[in-house]
């Protein structure tokens, strides 16, 4: 299919509003036009796994993360010190995500020595006492890594870039190299 852009010469500048109607028409007409049919989605949105959300016992308000590498061994130690507040009555634990990652410590915002629970995918902080609802607390999870296979990679050099760290936390790879919640509904 072949299409022809016709312009405009020597118009009135009296008249820019027909200038600008007639360059939008021709546009949209050549838009629409010379955008090829696109087929019918196949696959069946409609049989693909529910996925569900867990529920959170707490708002994850604040992250600040402090990261160390060493880029020939490829390690990476870590600390986030995490601002939340209990999303109920009687919260005494809060659970993040945490991959990859080898929790060394929890501490409260006194530099106390919490509990913690770790797994192969998460890390539960157990509390001494229940939270109270509207009460902000911090802890701070130090952690270290070592060449993580999701989220994190140390680059080796190349033509075409230094020895050096890349991330790729999108939509939820983030918790490879950082304890955090990667739940939508409490980031």
């Amino acid at each position: 299919m072949i299409f022809t852009v016709v312009g405009l010469r020597n118009v009135p500048s009296s008249s820019p509003s027909i200038c600008r109607a007639i360059g939008t028409g021709l546009f949209a007409a050549f838009t629409l036009l010379s955008a090829p049919s696109l087929p019918a989605q196949d696959e069946d949105i409609w049989s693909r796994p529910v996925q569900i959300e867990r529920s959170s016992s707490c708002d994850f308000i604040h992250y600040r993360i402090e990261l160390a590498f060493d880029l020939d061994a490829k390690v990476f130690r870590g600390e986030n010190r995490i601002t939340l507040a209990p999303l109920g009555e009687g919260v005494d634990r809060c659970e993040i995500d945490a991959e990859e990652i080898i929790i060394e410590t929890v501490l409260d915002q006194a530099g106390e020595e919490l509990l913690f629970e770790p797994s192969d995918t998460s890390l539960v902080i157990v509390f001494p006492s229940p939270l109270s609802p509207g009460e902000t607390t911090d802890v701070t999870v130090k952690y270290r890594g070592e060449n993580p296979e999701g989220g994190f990679f140390f680059d080796d050099a190349s033509d075409d870039h230094p020895q050096m760290v890349s991330t790729d936390s999108w939509p939820n790879e983030a918790h490879h190299w950082i304890p955090l919640t990667t739940t939508l509904t409490t980031r």
